[in-house]
């Protein structure tokens, strides 16, 4: 099975406790049986702490977080505990390969990281990185094939990207020549449904319920992030209308992030990081926009 990944994937390193906005910091973490039974067993002097610090609930296993919402391994200087009195071995899966995600595609496996990681988020728009898709790796295991493949419309979309330096000119031939219409919707459509989230900053529910489209400011960033969304988004369709939808939610997450610049005087990976972390890093909320955004669709 080949692995796949865009360029940049590889340059990703955790920057630790240079990290402005620490993964370690008001995230659930889970954990799995391997480490589970790691810190079960564990000894030495930390082992007290691994154990102690153990909680489940309906959905499983879990590091329960300190009463100011951070990992309680998590070091007065950012640095994970763990790791320096076990080695990274001893780390869950989620810590593993946080903010890295992985997708089945007719293809193989597709590699990328997730941009609620400020240095993700970072590469993913640094236009000296190229971010076109490459092999990165391959083994003996078998490729699983979707049941609905997107490969060939999201080609489309990245000769698209590839060919044209207008974003306005792509998006709106996206909209209208691979979607199929020329009711193009822009972010007001989706005010009651960024009402109706949850938000891990309740403050930000106000922020996302007043984003409107402010335009096309800087076509290298919109095509970078458009890229972005395309890729990690488009390998979970299920049939064509969830495909559309999803193209539908890249197009419009663009759009997102820029208002989020823009309203909120925040830098591009800034408001990439924000919007990745309320909107991309829920499944919940991320599957009501493109719920909404289907009905919008039919």
């Amino acid at each position: 099975m080949k692995v796949f990944a865009p360029e940049y994937y590889e340059h990703f390193k955790c920057i630790a406790d240079k990290c402005t906005h620490s993964c370690c910091v008001g995230w659930r973490i889970e954990l799995d049986e391997r480490t589970f039974r790691l810190y079960s067993c564990a000894e030495g002097e930390y082992a007290d702490e691994l154990k102690r610090n153990i909680a489940s609930d309906n959905d499983g296993k879990y590091i329960p977080l300190t009463d100011s919402g951070r990992c309680p391994h998590l070091d007065s200087c950012g640095l994970c505990n763990i790791i320096r009195e076990y080695g990274e071995s001893y780390l869950s899966d989620i810590c593993t390969h946080h903010p890295r995600f992985y997708n089945q595609t007719s293809l193989g496996t597709e590699a990328g990281i997730g941009a609620s990681c400020p240095e993700a988020a970072r590469l993913i728009l640094d236009p000296c990185e190229p971010n076109t898709v490459i092999e990165i790796a391959e083994d003996e295991s078998e490729a699983v094939a979707p049941e609905f493949d997107c490969t060939s419309v999201r080609e489309k979309i990245f000769d698209l990207l590839r060919s044209e330096n207008d974003y306005t000119a792509i998006e709106a031939s996206i909209w209208q020549s691979i979607i199929g219409t020329d009711d193009i919707p822009s972010l007001d459509a989706l005010r009651d449904a960024f009402s109706d989230l949850e938000y891990l900053n309740e403050s930000d529910k106000a922020l996302f319920s007043s984003l409107c489209d402010i335009g096309i400011a800087d076509s290298t960033v919109a095509k970078r992030l458009l890229h972005y969304f395309i890729y990690r988004h488009l390998a979970d369709s299920i049939d064509e209308l969830d495909l559309n939808a999803r193209i539908g939610f890249a197009l419009l997450s663009v759009m997102a992030v820029l208002a989020l610049s823009g309203s909120a005087s925040l830098t591009y990976v800034d408001a990439l990081v924000k919007y990745s972390e309320e909107i991309e890093y829920s499944t919940d909320n991320t599957e009501a926009i493109i719920f909404e955004i289907s009905a919008i669709l039919t």
